[in-house]
């Protein structure tokens, strides 16, 4: 595994890169190095690498935040016969954030995902809302609605989130 990772911050303006890359052997990747999101493709015997790109930014001018966000994923299998790729996807996605007060804070993200090899493209989309109950406790309240423009049964599903998040 490589992973390399830069950030930087200036007053409002944050930016974050962040690379990684994993290679294997002929055991191909382990269902627990990569977590269950359709990238877990290599069977055993099959050698392979997985390599994802991350740019991310988020600008704060007064009470509002804006966030975006671009990603590129490619998973490259080779057995003994041939080299192939079976999977290559990019994505976006743009989000705000806007405090209402000093306790409320609203937000709402969409996201896209372009399968470049097969039909698994995705489209999500996101509702927020924190009311902070002290510096460091707040109630949150989320609703996701995700679309995966398949022709699969399960074309997506619909989220809602209710619950306390306390920082220690």
């Amino acid at each position: 595994v490589t992973d390399l990772g830069l950030a930087y911050n200036s007053g409002p303006l944050n930016v974050a890169f962040s690379s990684q890359t994993i290679k294997t052997g002929t055991k191909g990747l382990a269902a627990e190095v990569i977590p269950a999101n359709g990238f877990s493709d290599l069977l055993p015997g099959e050698s392979g690498k997985l390599a994802q790109n991350t740019l991310a930014a988020n600008y704060k001018f007064g009470a509002a935040t804006v966030y975006a966000a671009y990603w590129t994923t490619k998973l490259t299998a080779a057995d003994a016969n041939s080299s192939t790729v079976a999977l290559k996807r990019q994505g976006t996605m743009v989000g705000a954030k806007y405090a209402v007060s000093s306790t409320i804070d609203l937000m709402a993200s969409y996201g896209k995902t372009d399968d470049k090899i097969g039909q698994a493209d995705a489209k999500i989309f996101g509702l927020g809302a924190d009311y902070k109950l002290s510096a460091r406790t707040a109630l949150y309240a989320r609703y996701a609605d995700l679309d995966t423009n398949t022709s699969v049964a399960n074309k997506g599903s619909k989220t809602t989130a209710l619950g306390v998040r306390h920082s220690f």
